[in-house]
């Protein structure tokens, strides 16, 4: 009869833990699940081939951001944009705001779309990623020091992420096609720096580059003492990494971890 007793106080007191922790990531599912019904909903509606960018613009959707540049080397411009619930389309914002009191998740809806040409002369739809800034609390729609932005360089597509105050994180996404002739956009190197606006003894700079074709990651490291004349100390680190293989729909910006740790996956 004891045995059991401590058996219910447990589960009693556990239980009261374990409800706030539902109700907190019940929450979270319930909007993160109204946003991918509305990604799902507009990737479905997606064509597979069309003629430029607007062509794979769904209803109620629009074009945020976009970049032009060669992915496939094959002379032919290949497109990159985001797209994200159009607020100009008011009655279908309307009825969404209606499915839930928080309508955060409208805001964290988009799609990353590439779509490249082929030997028929049509651009086709290549790739998608809708979770791309994961848990990093940035957003599409930031504020005024918030850049999220898409640019070719050559026959790579750089995806470019910069949030936070005065703390702050810039993130840049570096895909290719694998290989560069043909197959799929594969995740090729990722840059990562945490800094302050102002170098202090309390907030250093610390800056990543991770190349996923060549398997290194060079860390720099700043730091602010009074001790030294200059006042900057900085550090320099090479080392060898796994190799790593991330398609483009499941890059994503990861810093749950721990500070200077964070990872595009």
């Amino acid at each position: 009869m004891k045995k059991i007793g401590w058996l219910f106080l447990l589960a009693f007191f556990f239980g009261g833990v374990s409800t706030k922790a539902q109700s907190t990531f019940g929450k979270y599912a319930k909007l993160d699940g109204l946003r991918k019904i509305e990604i799902g909903k507009a990737l479905s509606q997606m064509p597979e081939t069309g003629g430029r960018a607007e062509d794979f613009v769904p209803p109620h959707w629009t074009i945020f951001n976009r970049a032009e540049g060669d992915l496939n080397t094959d002379g032919v411009k290949d497109f990159a944009f985001t797209l994200i619930l159009d607020e100009q389309d008011s009655i279908y914002i309307d009825a969404l705001k209606k499915l839930d009191q928080d309508d955060s998740w409208i805001n964290d809806a988009f799609i990353i779309v590439v779509v490249d040409s082929h030997a028929d002369r049509k651009m086709h739809l290549s790739a998608v990623n809708y979770q791309l800034l994961g848990d990093s609390g940035a957003a599409i729609r930031g504020d005024e020091r918030s850049v999220f932005k898409l640019a070719f360089n050559k026959n790579v597509l750089d995806i470019i992420v910069s949030y936070g105050g005065m703390q702050r994180t810039n993130a840049t996404f570096h895909f290719r096609e694998d290989p560069p002739t043909g197959g799929f956009l594969t995740l090729i190197g990722f840059d990562v720096e945490n800094f302050c606006d102002t170098l202090s003894e309390n907030c250093g700079k610390w800056r990543m580059s991770e190349n996923y074709l060549t398997n290194t990651r060079v860390e720099t490291k700043k730091t602010y003492t009074k001790i030294r004349a200059g006042g900057v100390v900085e550090t320099y680190k090479q080392t060898k990494i796994p190799p790593v293989k991330i398609d483009f729909m499941d890059a994503r910006l990861n810093d749950s971890n721990k500070k200077d740790n964070v990872r595009p996956f």
